[in-house]
């Protein structure tokens, strides 16, 4: 995720990260003033999409390196079906 320079750097080197270092790193995606407030507003959003996409699209991210291509791939062409199923 941060590459093994940077990782050296916390585990043998004893680095603290703060939020604005993760946010740097791109370990997390941004700092909140209110965390709770933006985390229920992602809920909201993702309660809004497609079970069957929400699921491809985590096994897409879960995946080794090597792997992620082809399940995306995989999950497209489940998905492109699955709407133009449901489409008609």
């Amino acid at each position: 995720l941060v590459g093994k320079a940077r990782a050296r750097e916390v585990i043998i080197g004893g680095k603290t990260l703060d939020a604005e270092l993760a946010l740097q790193w791109g370990i997390i995606a941004g700092i909140e003033d209110d965390p709770l407030a933006a985390a229920q507003a992602w809920a909201r959003k993702l309660a809004n999409f497609d079970p069957g996409a929400l699921a491809m699209a985590k096994k897409v991210l879960r995946g080794s390196t090597e792997d992620r291509l082809e399940l995306e791939r995989l999950a497209q062409t489940v998905l492109y079906a699955k709407k133009s199923q449901d489409s008609t």
